[in-house]
């Protein structure tokens, strides 16, 4: 040999083998990235000094969506990035922009679409005359599916958003319009191609002239194409409780402005959640008793739990609803999981405590925490996560606790610190990873400047290792795969899965909501099913071309919906 291949020296080819190796080596090597103390969602010095205020959405893989507003271009704009089950943020390092235009786009709010996708919605200021509310819809590749730069929601102003997803496949919109002399409340409809299902300005469902803050509209699907609005208004300390029902169509179902739900005063910290009967299940504070109040509305808009609701107990030490909702989730048994100060309790379908008269205690600290957000672990339990005030500034630390499902704090009396670096540590929000734990996200101030850092937990306490993670492959809840084909003739596969044995009911509805056919009505068991239909309807008669809606429905509390298209 004459010590050369091709015309390589051998003595260059071991050198380029080693270093192809040692290429090979790391690019393979891929720890999980959760760590303690969180890991980084978005960390650059252009965000200086400020609250970026991060919203969380499922991302219906083991991973997250988040999003936040962004001060790196000298003004606020609308940043987003997608955060894996390992850890591993998976776009665009520091977050992709949702909106390129010079204008302010600030307060966004984000919710699953359900497909492994998100719907986004914002406060915008690129009109020169009033803030507006925009949308957008995202895919899991970051890629936006409605236009460019977000769909206007209505012609209206808006400010205080509520966002919350429609069982048809799009979202409800509602918001504060402040027009001068009034401050209405209005509510929109989006399909889930963006378009406008009610009037352009939206549903007008209050027109008084009290004040309506920051956490105090919400917004819920009703089941059946509609929604609930519920909402707080009047003048500072004179704030009254407001519920209002909006059917398929955008008629109001209720009396003009709504109807009181409690009739009291001070009535803030609104909280709502779906009950399995149509109906609705709302939270508030009385800030004039200091206490925590809850009651059920049936579609009639009558009360189920006394004229004056459910007292839960003492709003006494601080742990405040700062933002709407954050302490009121549904608990995927019909009824909800309530906080109040220090404690969680646990609300069934009928009104009763589940878990004594004052529920489960996340903490003993009696003062100096805020900022709570609950979320349903998708079985019987309820994580709590806060901000825990220090005695100097930079002491400002993140907290969780788990409670299980008997009420039973099982992170310590105190809860476990998420997150203890020096500085400050606040404003946190989380979602459900879909497997028994969470995900959460918050603003952080160690490195001097605002930035985002998310951790991962489960039960046990913080994850650190993607392989900590349960193996179990089952939904939580059960689970409705699109049919396919879709569109289809003359017949579609519906698939779907299980969690647990249960009361299965499958069926057809049209675009009316008109019951077409029942496909199951009976006891399965844990798995994955399948069934079929022939695009006939009960009496065995072929139906037209159109739009049809498969519902399931299993035991009576847990439904999901899914639409497809008949072909002729």
């Amino acid at each position: 040999m004459d010590g050369t291949t091709r015309g390589l020296p051998l003595k260059s080819i071991f050198h380029f083998l080693k270093i192809s190796q040692l290429i090979i080596f790391l690019c393979s090597f891929s720890p999980a990235q959760w760590m303690p103390n969180g890991v980084p969602v978005c960390d650059t010095s252009a965000n200086s000094g400020f609250y970026m205020l991060p919203e969380i959405a499922s991302d219906d893989s083991g991973g997250a969506y988040i999003v936040w507003r962004d001060g790196r271009a000298g003004n606020f704009d609308v940043y987003a990035q997608r955060i894996g089950p390992d850890g591993k943020t998976l776009w665009t390092r520091q977050g992709i922009p949702l909106v390129q235009d010079s204008a302010t786009q600030w307060y966004p709010r984000i919710i699953s679409d359900g497909r492994g996708g998100a719907f986004i919605a914002w406060e915008d200021d690129r009109s020169v005359v009033h803030t507006e509310i925009y949308a957008q819809r995202i895919d899991r590749r970051g890629q936006s599916l409605w236009q460019l730069n977000g769909v206007k929601v209505a012609e209206t102003p808006g400010l205080f958003i509520s966002l919350a997803d429609h069982e048809q496949g799009g979202i409800l919109v509602a918001w504060n319009a402040n027009y001068g002399a009034s401050n209405d409340v209005v509510v929109q409809r989006l399909d889930s191609m963006g378009n406008r299902m009610w009037p352009d300005s939206g549903v007008r469902i209050s027109s008084r002239a009290g004040a309506i803050y920051a956490g105090d509209v919400v917004a819920i699907g009703d089941g059946s194409g509609g929604g609930y609005v519920a909402w707080s208004e009047g003048e500072y300390q004179f704030e009254k409780l407001y519920m209002q029902h909006i059917g398929a169509d955008g008629s109001l179902l209720w009396p003009s402005n709504g109807i009181e739900v409690a009739g009291g005063l001070f009535e803030i910290n609104v909280g709502m959640s779906p009950d399995p009967a149509g109906g609705a299940i709302v939270s508030w504070s009385n800030m004039t008793s200091d206490k925590e109040f809850v009651q059920r509305i049936n579609p009639s808009g009558q009360r189920l739990w006394g004229s004056s609701g459910l007292d839960l107990g003492d709003l006494t030490g601080g742990g405040g609803q700062s933002q709407t909702g954050r302490r009121h989730t549904k608990d995927g048994k019909g009824g909800a999981f309530v906080g109040h100060s220090r404690w969680i309790q646990r609300i069934d379908s009928t009104g009763s405590k589940v878990w004594g008269d004052e529920g489960g205690t996340y903490t003993t600290v009696p003062s100096n925490f805020s900022n709570s957000i609950q979320v349903h672990d998708q079985r019987q339990g309820v994580f709590n996560f806060w901000t825990n005030y220090g005695p100097s500034p930079g002491l400002t630390d993140i907290y969780m606790q788990y409670v299980d499902s008997s009420g039973i704090p099982r992170s310590g009396p105190d809860g476990t610190v998420i997150c203890a670096v020096q500085r400050d540590q606040d404003w946190p929000d989380a979602t459900t990873d879909g497997r028994g734990g969470a995900i959460v996200v918050w603003d952080d101030f160690r490195n001097n400047h605002g930035a985002l850092y998310a951790a991962h937990v489960n039960s046990v306490g913080i994850i650190t290792s993607a392989h900590r993670e349960s193996s179990d492959p089952r939904p939580a809840t059960p689970h409705l795969l699109q049919n396919y084909p879709n569109p289809f003739n003359p017949r579609t596969t519906i698939e779907y899965e299980i969690p647990e044995r249960g009361h299965v009911r499958v069926t057809i509805y049209d675009s009316l909501g008109k019951e077409v056919s029942e496909l199951v009505d009976e006891i399965q068991s844990a798995g994955v099913h399948n069934v079929f239909w022939d695009g006939r309807n009960s009496q065995g008669e072929r139906v037209s071309t159109g739009v049809y809606y498969f519902r399931i429905v299993v035991d009576d509390v847990y439904q999901t919906t899914r639409k497809s298209v008949l072909l002729k």
